[in-house]
């Protein structure tokens, strides 16, 4: 039996002690700044190591914070928001395609992931499916109707590698790039 681990016994050097409930993440610290616009009272948090932006939305607290690329780096910041109280976490990306239909600009919110980072096996085994919140995607696929804003969903293949390495990496049998496009994955996404 595997017993669960609680985060929030462990403080973390990175954070204040306490994070806002909703916690926005993303690798580019300008995309983090631009989404900084669109909130009020907004406070620069000391950080020695992650751009961290504190301020409101609708009247809800909202952390926003630059992870830097990697799926590392990404897990290092969400165990610590977790640890100090983010309970919803969104974590924004940009990404590779693999089909031909997708186009710079489109919206995509994945509907499930193939894990080939490596990282994720740390948190739940490989056969555990990759898969959101259900209740949280159907709200943003219903939410993004009603705006009139196109959001596509699809599998993801996701690893940790910079993209233009992708297609030589992922040429053996068993990693087929073509095997994946193939199969329906929509694109490639480093973490």
């Amino acid at each position: 039996m595997t017993e669960k681990i609680s985060l929030k016994t462990h403080k973390t050097p990175h954070f204040r002690n306490e994070m806002d409930e909703y916690a926005i993440i993303h690798h580019n610290g300008k995309i983090i700044k631009r989404i900084a616009e669109n909130l009020t009272e907004v406070e620069n948090i000391e950080n020695k190591s992650y751009n961290v932006i504190s301020g409101k939305y609708k009247n809800k607290k909202i952390t926003l914070i630059e992870t830097g690329m990697t799926a590392g780096n990404t897990a290092i910041v969400v165990d610590q928001v977790i640890s100090q109280g983010a309970k919803y976490i969104f974590k924004l990306g940009t990404f590779g395609a693999l089909q031909e239909n997708i186009k710079i600009g489109d919206i995509y919110i994945p509907n499930g992931a193939i894990r080939s980072e490596g990282l994720t096996d740390a948190y739940a085994p490989i056969y555990f499916p990759a898969i959101p919140d259900s209740e949280l995607f159907l709200k943003i696929n219903s939410k993004s109707k009603e705006l009139n804003i196109t959001v596509n969903s699809g599998i993801i293949h996701s690893v940790n590698i910079y993209s233009p390495y992708y297609l030589e990496t992922f040429n053996s049998d068993k990693y087929s790039y073509n095997q994946y496009k193939k199969i329906g994955a929509l694109q490639q996404i480093t973490q």
